[in-house]
């Protein structure tokens, strides 16, 4: 299983390689405020977490905010929860 973010665009990312992103700074996300979240544990040893967020904001109260919508899928394997696909949608 290859973890993968998948962008507003619908490109599909290498969850390893949007990680290289963030720990290069190529992605900063300066604050990530929660409005919203739920899970469910769905058949067949999967899950699903479901929430909006705002990103963008910066200390300072400079940069652009961000409304997303985010679904998680994650399968449990070997007694550990791992997220296998994330789907990102510019929200409300």
């Amino acid at each position: 299983m290859t973890p993968v973010l998948v962008h507003m665009i619908g490109y599909r990312q290498p969850l390893d390689e949007w990680m290289r992103g963030i720990e290069s700074e190529e992605f900063v996300y300066h604050q990530v405020i929660e409005k919203g979240v739920s899970i469910s544990v769905l058949p067949h040893s999967e899950a699903k977490v479901v929430g909006d967020i705002i990103t963008g904001y910066r200390a300072d109260g400079t940069g652009q905010a961000w409304p997303l919508h985010v679904e998680q899928k994650f399968v449990q394997e070997n007694g550990r929860w791992l997220c296998a696909e994330s789907i990102v949608n510019l929200g409300r």
